[in-house]
């Protein structure tokens, strides 16, 4: 029996699509701030990428679980880099790449977000933001992301939400016109999830 099995509080997410189909992902240490993106969101995500998943550089940032960055593996992605600043969830996302047997394509980055960005300087080819909801930290990251300028040429930021904040469409606006090389592409709804994209012009 593994070492997540003998936990108690276990929770688990099943991937719904390419080679690691069914796969489930265990994980403990669920908090409030613990929000796992949901399968119907999930799927409509990687719809939205279509063939822009094959072979990319995925960046899951707030991962959690790992769920997305998993996911983005098993639909093609070349690697993912998963960036979370609790322990005892980054130790579960460990547990779960040694079962899939995907550790040549992983790196695992226990650190605040905004610090990491601050240093970062490879490119990536989808950048997934899914942080705490009802916080201003999703645009700090998103004006980090475009500042550190880590997004490859043809990529794509998707930014996941909900609509506690009641400027949140004028303040992305205004970051996309302090980097004009960028573009608002859409907002879509899924329940009281919403998905913002932002790709290069």
């Amino acid at each position: 029996m593994s070492l997540l099995n003998k936990l108690k509080g276990l929770n688990i997410l099943r991937i719904t699509g390419g080679f690691l189909k069914g796969r489930q992902v265990k994980f403990t240490g669920i908090s409030h701030k613990t929000r796992p993106t949901s399968s119907l969101v999930r799927q409509a995500i990687f719809n939205t990428l279509g063939s822009k998943i094959k072979d990319s550089a995925f960046l899951d940032l707030f991962c959690g679980s790992g769920i997305m960055g998993l996911e983005a593996l098993s639909r093609g992605a070349k690697s993912t880099t998963f960036v979370e600043w609790d322990k005892t969830l980054c130790q579960n996302l460990k547990v779960n790449i040694d079962t899939f047997k995907v550790n040549h394509q992983t790196c695992v980055i226990n650190r605040d977000v905004l610090l990491y960005l601050k240093t970062l300087i490879s490119k990536f080819d989808v950048i997934y933001v899914d942080p705490p909801y009802k916080t201003r930290k999703i645009l700090e990251v998103l004006n980090l992301v475009l500042r550190q300028n880590i997004l490859a040429q043809n990529g794509l930021i998707i930014l996941e939400h909900d609509n506690s904040l009641d400027d949140f469409e004028d303040c992305i606006n205004q970051i996309i016109v302090n980097n004009q090389e960028y573009v608002l592409h859409k907002t879509k709804k899924y329940g009281q999830t919403y998905l913002t994209y932002v790709g290069r012009n």
